[in-house]
């Protein structure tokens, strides 16, 4: 990380007041670069274009139910209702009605379990949590159901980059190295395909990722006791040399195969 230079100038956003030095302006560029070259090679890569035929296909996927499930809040229901919800025999269902597993009158797939019972107040549900769903909120207010899932979920995997570069730079100060560990992340795990997929699955083990990376981030190794984070080290006992070299190792291979 860079030391603070104080005789550097200051940049005012609102109410926070940030040194604005000759470093902090070549990693913001540097981290910029990142987000569009990711953005750029996700998308290119993606189910939304044809890389073979070059052409735009925006069609986006069967599987947007993180979006179904935010435009179904915002429409005053947990729920999902098919009016409100794109796709929605795609849908994995969880059907419950305040006691327990249910069908609703009528439904042909009650006849495929034994015993199935049959309630007029069966509701159906998405499996997945809610978190993903709140975040794509705001796009859904603008564009509906018709929020392209995977364009958002490229966004997002490509504002993973500058977090992931972020981290880097507390492993090491070379400019080189930061890279190297930022495209590993990027580009040599399957965060791409995940990233770039943009199903429901996938789309929120995107929005874990990427989550977890941005808190890894802001709390460093200050909150760990009796370990030191100096510039450019990894986070290990200054006078362990053995687990220094250790621990090397097995960041660099969960860099190399994380999801």
């Amino acid at each position: 990380m860079e030391e603070i230079d104080a005789n550097a100038p200051r940049l005012r956003i609102l109410n926070w007041t940030f040194a604005w030095g000759i470093e902090r302006q070549r990693v913001l560029a540097i981290a910029v670069a990142l987000f569009f070259f990711t953005f750029l090679a996700y998308y290119l890569t993606g189910p939304d274009f044809d890389l073979l035929g070059v052409d735009v296909q925006n069609e986006g996927t069967p599987y947007a139910h993180q979006v179904n499930q935010a435009n179904n809040l915002i429409h005053g229901h947990l729920d999902f209702v098919p009016e409100y919800t794109k796709n929605f025999n795609t849908l994995e269902r969880v059907m419950y009605d305040g006691e327990g597993f249910c069908f609703k009158p009528g439904d042909p797939e009650a006849a495929k379990v034994t015993g199935a019972r049959i309630s007029p107040d069966c509701k159906t549900f998405m499996q997945h949590s809610l978190g993903p769903a709140l975040m794509v909120i705001p796009g859904v207010l603008i564009w509906g159901n018709n929020l392209n899932q995977i364009l958002v979920s490229i966004i997002f995997g490509a504002m993973t980059a500058p977090v992931v570069f972020l981290i880097a730079r507390y492993f090491s100060t070379k400019l080189t190295n930061q890279l190297v560990l930022t495209a590993l992340m990027m580009f040599g795990t399957i965060f791409w395909w995940v990233a770039s997929n943009g199903g429901v699955w996938f789309f929120a083990h995107r929005d874990l990722l990427h989550v977890l990376r941005h808190l890894l981030h802001r709390r460093k190794a200050e909150s760990v006791p009796g370990w030191t984070f100096p510039r450019g080290r990894l986070p290990l006992p200054a006078d362990d040399d053995t687990h220094r070299a250790l621990l090397r190792g097995h960041v660099l291979a969960a860099v190399a195969q994380a999801p």
